[in-house]
């Protein structure tokens, strides 16, 4: 198996220098997408479906494909209600075991500019759910941002505050928002206690949350995606076949660079989707990168705004 392998990841992956799909079924192609939409629901209801052939069909050569198929078959798709539950009993244990009430807690999203993101989609997600564990919980006990949060963090009877996001990376967004609220609490002389509460985390991600010796929760734990989809002897030759099929990308823009993203933001190789919301940066970018490496608008399979 290991010689199948190596031979297929050490082949060069940019057989044609005209980038776009041109979708001609081989038994071949057949077989193994009917298996992909019989195994992953998700394929045939979630995402674009013509995004996702035109995913398969940019790549001319079987171990792309199966790259791609491998890829596909250990992506971490969550409804939102598959989430609901297990985000519940990790919210109750929350609850529990931070000892948090209406009364003494606040959650604050994540974001520091004007615009929506992941943490907005997660507090609202949170109202009903918050709801079903104790009715007196409340609006008020939700913040969207990093602003509003630190203007009411001195707010009579307040002990805790949970910092909340869609998907933790990295990690270095979250760490930085840690200090960020830390220096604000030392600067106000606060008796605080602060917490990370995330839908999805990469390995890397919550290694760095509790380099920064911060109480953390969290409902998948994930971790790259080549070691999840393949061999450990053939790992790192799988994540360098993956880099070479990114030469059909465009490079980018000055502030939107492919290099930035290559294998994901901060390098993450994640295969992770909340729903039908923006595709985490994280995710390797054949997955959401809109342009072909000569400028041509690409239909992605998953929609991520650029």
């Amino acid at each position: 198996m290991f010689k199948f392998f190596q031979n297929i990841f050490l082949r060069n992956s940019l057989k044609s220098d005209i980038p776009g799909p041109n979708n001609h079924y081989s038994d071949f192609d057949y077989e193994n997408l009917c298996e992909l939409y019989y195994k992953h629901s998700w394929l045939r209801t979630e995402t674009n479906s013509r995004g996702f052939e035109d995913l398969w069909f940019d790549y001319k050569l079987k171990g792309e494909k199966i790259i791609i198929k491998r890829l596909i078959q250990n992506f971490k798709y969550l409804t939102l209600e598959e989430v609901e539950p297990i985000c519940k009993e990790k919210l109750k244990n929350c609850i529990e075991n931070w000892e948090l009430t209406p009364d003494n807690t606040y959650f604050i999203g994540f974001r520091t500019h004007k615009t929506p993101d992941g943490s907005s989609i997660v507090l609202n997600f949170f109202k009903p759910v918050l709801l079903s564990i104790d009715d007196t919980w409340k609006d008020c006990n939700l913040y969207p941002d990093v602003f509003i949060g630190k203007r009411r963090m001195n707010d009579e009877g307040i002990k805790n505050l949970i910092l909340v996001d869609d998907f933790i990376g990295t990690g270095g967004t979250a760490f930085n928002r840690i200090n960020e609220f830390r220096n604000e609490i030392d600067r106000l002389d606060l008796s605080l206690k602060l917490y990370v509460f995330s839908i999805g985390m990469m390995k890397e991600g919550a290694k760095l949350i509790r380099k920064s010796k911060t109480d953390y929760q969290c409902c998948y734990i994930l971790d790259k995606g080549s070691i999840l989809a393949f061999p450990k002897l053939i790992a790192e030759l799988a994540r360098k076949a993956i880099k070479r099929m990114e030469g059909i990308l465009h490079e980018g823009s000055e502030k939107l660079k492919l290099t930035d993203h290559s294998l994901g933001y901060g390098k993450s190789e994640t295969l992770y989707s909340f729903s039908r919301f923006n595709l985490p940066n994280n995710n390797y970018p054949i997955f959401w990168w809109n342009k072909y490496r000569n400028g041509d608008k690409r239909k992605s399979m998953f929609n991520r705004m650029q």
